[in-house]
């Protein structure tokens, strides 16, 4: 393979949009040798969004450790943490909303850090996914805390609560 920098995005993208994260991550991995300056976010974020729409197990040590790659080389966005926690959303995993929390809050750091970036609604709808999904005591009050920020900041409901409530 040619490792013409559109060439292997092009690839990447293919990999990950039918459905075959591994293969995309082979060959992010691959480019990651020859440098960071070869790839950027978007490459990472189309593998991410694939892991993280795949549902399958181990999804999560995928975009953990392709994530903490971003952040070691700087090529995060706030599309990067959304993608992460929604995998976490994906897993319905015992913990996994205390984890999503945690990338939140790395989330909020960065649109402190990075003039112009700022946290949309679907960061919020990842966010509010991970909490409907588990059986933490804790749930209602964090889901009722996340709807009253996303009224707040977008002037409606949820859409992903008002599925929850029906």
């Amino acid at each position: 393979l040619d490792k013409d920098k559109d060439c292997c995005s092009s690839v990447i993208i293919s990999w990950a949009n039918a459905g075959a994260p591994e293969r995309a991550e082979e060959l992010l991995l691959e480019l990651i040798k020859e440098g960071p300056s070869v790839i950027d976010a978007d490459e990472f974020n189309v593998v991410l969004r694939s892991w993280a729409s795949s549902g399958r197990p181990g999804a999560i040590g995928h975009v953990e450790r392709l994530a903490s790659l971003m952040i070691d080389s700087g090529k995060t966005n706030t599309l990067t943490y959304t993608f992460w926690i929604q995998t976490y959303a994906q897993s319905g995993q015992p913990g996994a909303p205390q984890k999503a929390e945690i990338v939140w809050k790395q989330l909020m750091q960065h649109v402190e850090e990075v003039e112009g970036s700022q946290i949309d609604r679907d960061a919020y709808e990842a966010l509010l996914m991970v909490w409907d999904r588990s059986t933490a005591p804790e749930k209602d009050a964090h889901i009722a805390a996340i709807q009253e920020e996303i009224q707040d900041l977008f002037g409606e409901e949820s859409s992903s609560l008002r599925r929850v409530l029906l």
